[in-house]
């Protein structure tokens, strides 16, 4: 994931804060916050990702200009975006665990198969993208000077972003709930850790890893057990807005998975993400 800079502690509860009070309201399964319906709304989702990571400097240029990864687009994925009017403003990935495995087993193989010899039934959350992270707009008129146009606090930013990974999450909460899911699984940037510790529980688990090129931006895998949340007590306060706030199990159903029967209309779009998996991940192509 990719988040802003390291934060203080008491500005991670703020923003914590201001994601709870954010998403206390949105409806339980708003057109806001939502599963993606369409291979369309999967492109758009993954176009946003491949904006946001390359302008990090975090994947090189594709001609597809998309970014995912050939676990996203298993049976047990759901893509999510955050759409408040036409475009698509944040998105995230979940991938419940599988005998082909999640994506963060390419860097914390021995970690996670730890949590599985412990009977634990995985969910990777990754791939979030928010427009907030994206370079602002200038104003490239002549004689402009090129000023930024509407130009957004990076505190505002932070929370706008904190409160769309948490309208997300809460999606991705229960139905990881509903599917048996013991523990969630998230790789973050190390000045991230906090972040998320704060306002997520999510506990550190191994050693940092590098990433890929072009930067080899350093992650570290963090876990969060379900169980052992509930138990120990207190409850992070998105826990307890999530906990609070369920929702029923056929709010998933109309969720869109890649899938090979499609209309040709929606083939062609499935193809072209299809194309990229070959052309990014040799040998590979939308899983069924």
């Amino acid at each position: 994931m990719i988040l802003a800079a390291e934060k203080s502690p008491d500005l991670d509860r703020q923003l914590a804060d201001v994601a709870v009070d954010a998403l206390a309201t949105e409806p339980r399964m708003s057109q806001r916050f939502r599963p993606v319906r369409s291979v369309h709304e999967i492109s758009r989702a993954w176009h946003l990702v491949y904006r946001a990571y390359h302008h990090a400097g975090l994947i090189y240029s594709n001609p597809y200009l998309l970014h995912t990864t050939p676990a996203a687009t298993g049976e047990g994925a759901m893509v999510l975006i955050d759409q408040p009017g036409d475009d698509v403003s944040g998105t995230l990935t979940v991938v419940e665990d599988s005998p082909q495995g999640l994506s963060l087993d390419r860097w914390f193989r021995p970690e996670l198969d730890r949590l599985r010899e412990q009977g634990g039934h995985l969910m990777e959350v990754g791939l979030f993208a928010h427009a907030g992270q994206l370079p602002e707009p200038v104003d490239e008129s002549p004689g402009s000077g090129y000023p930024r146009c509407g130009a957004i606090p990076a505190a505002q930013r932070s929370a706008e972003m904190g409160a769309s990974l948490f309208g997300m999450l809460r999606i991705a909460f229960w139905y990881g709930i509903h599917h048996g899911v013991t523990d969630f699984v998230v790789a973050a940037h190390p000045a991230q850790a906090r972040y998320f510790s704060v306002a997520f529980g999510l506990l550190q688990i191994g050693l940092p890893r590098d990433g890929d090129a072009p930067r080899r931006r350093p992650m570290v895998l963090m876990r969060v057990n379900v169980e052992a949340m509930l138990d120990r007590g207190p409850l992070p306060a998105t826990w307890r807005a999530m906990l609070d706030d369920p929702i029923n199990p056929d709010c998933f159903a109309s969720r869109h998975t890649l899938r090979p029967a499609r209309p040709h209309s929606l083939a062609v779009l499935a193809g072209h993400i299809d194309e990229y998996l070959w052309f990014q991940y040799p040998g590979s192509r939308v899983a069924n």
